[in-house]
């Protein structure tokens, strides 16, 4: 019998009918969905139309103006007590003098800067300056705002000790008196660089240094008639280098240097050195303690010798008269100083505005100081500026300064290129200017 074929049912239930169509209408977004082209980005949106923005431009620095008075001081470090008070107030008043004559009734740079002043004493109770007195007075000018320039010390050992302490504070340093060879060219060890510790120089001075003193004494030994000469220095570092100035300047003036020798209290070599000077036209004492030349002197004189006996400003004290008793009589010494009338115009109208003022003479520390002062205030009134460093630089680069001593530089050392020296010789238990 043959089969009847089998005729499937096409023909499905309504539910699954609407679940096949449903997938189908997806699969169909899927598709559509990756073959269609990504939508453009949205345009920006404008801005509302307005003012144009200037480009943007860094600030520009300002300089805080400096208010009118802004105080510039200056302070002195000097002994105003003991053996060398005269000269010091003489220094002092120099100073007040200058700031009275050279400023805008106080002032510099039409007002912007008042000048004061303030005086400090380095001596404590002793007749001469003390170290812990100076070093404070150098650490208070140091950590003053205001403070400008120290003018001082008078004593190089007090100078020895104030210099470092001014030169880390980069305080500029001008001395009218401290002439120690040291304290601006190399002699002891290390100097003078031991005392610039931030190797700046910050140290002037206006006296010549000993080792000048030295050979001045050689061409004035000459002058004396002396055609022979014979040197005595202590041995101490102070010492040696004025008789090595005097040695040479005696052998280049043809003198005759017969001897050199040191002095030793320790051997009792003073009888020797007696009798080494007696053969000499001329002695030179070189050292540094008036005592000790003062032992030299009365052992000569007890010996016989007639020698002229010629020193530094080092015996210039009465340490070395009172030592040497009357055989002190006579002695000649060369030191720093002026004659006041051969001092050039400018220094004659200092002279005469001084002696109005104080009813008394200047004398060489009161012209040294009013010449500091000088270099002080003119510094002051080029910069016209509150900086220490600025200031600094415009004194040590002082150069043909016009002044009550005359028309002179500051070397590269700091030292005065117009050295001023007198020549003394003790009379009646005085030191007289010859």
């Amino acid at each position: 019998m043959k089969q009847k074929p089998i005729i499937e049912d096409s023909t499905l239930p309504a539910a699954v009918m609407r679940r096949l169509l449903c997938i189908m209408a997806v699969i169909a977004l899927v598709a559509a969905a990756c073959q269609s082209t990504p939508a453009p980005a949205p345009a920006p949106t404008e801005t509302p139309a307005g003012p144009t923005a200037e480009p943007t431009e860094e600030p520009t620095p300002t300089v805080t103006p400096i208010p009118p008075g802004t105080i510039l001081k200056i302070y002195s470090s000097l002994p105003l007590t003991g053996a060398r008070a005269s000269e010091a107030q003489s220094v002092v008043n120099a100073i007040h003098l200058a700031i009275t004559t050279q400023t805008e009734g106080g002032t510099l740079c039409n007002g912007l800067f008042k000048i004061t002043y303030e005086s400090l004493n380095d001596v404590a109770s002793g007749p001469d300056y003390d170290t812990l007195r100076e070093e404070a007075n150098a650490r208070k000018a140091g950590q003053d705002a205001d403070a400008m320039a120290y003018i001082g010390p008078l004593d190089s050992g007090a100078a020895r000790v104030s210099m470092p302490v001014l030169d880390k504070a980069g305080l500029a340093m001008l001395s009218p008196g401290a002439d120690y060879i040291g304290l601006t060219k190399p002699y002891g060890p290390s100097e003078p660089d031991s005392y610039f510790y931030m190797g700046v120089r910050n140290f002037m001075r206006l006296v010549a240094p000993q080792d000048v003193q030295g050979a001045d004494a050689a061409s004035w030994a000459k002058a004396l008639g002396a055609k022979s000469v014979f040197i005595i220095d202590d041995a101490e570092q102070f010492g040696h280098g004025p008789s090595d100035a005097f040695q040479r300047a005696a052998q280049q003036a043809d003198l005759q240097v017969i001897g050199r020798n040191q002095v030793d209290l320790k051997s009792g070599n003073l009888l020797v050195l007696a009798g080494q000077a007696m053969r000499a036209d001329a002695v030179f004492y070189g050292g540094l303690d008036p005592l000790t030349a003062g032992q030299v002197l009365a052992q000569m004189r007890k010996a016989g010798a007639t020698t002229r006996f010629i020193g530094t400003s080092a015996i210039m004290s009465t340490g070395f008269i009172t030592t040497a008793g009357s055989a002190a009589e006579g002695a000649y010494a060369v030191a720093d100083g002026v004659a006041l009338d051969k001092l050039p115009p400018k220094g004659q109208k200092f002279v005469q505005d001084y002696q109005s003022r104080y009813n008394s003479a200047p004398d060489s520390a009161a012209v040294y100081g009013y010449e500091a002062a000088s270099v002080v205030l003119a510094a002051m009134g080029k910069v016209c500026l509150k900086d220490r460093t600025t200031l600094l630089s415009a004194m040590f680069h002082t150069h043909n300064f016009d002044g009550v001593l005359g028309k002179w530089s500051f070397d590269a050392n700091g030292d005065i290129t117009l050295p001023t020296l007198l020549h003394y010789r003790l009379q009646n238990g005085a030191w007289r200017v010859q």
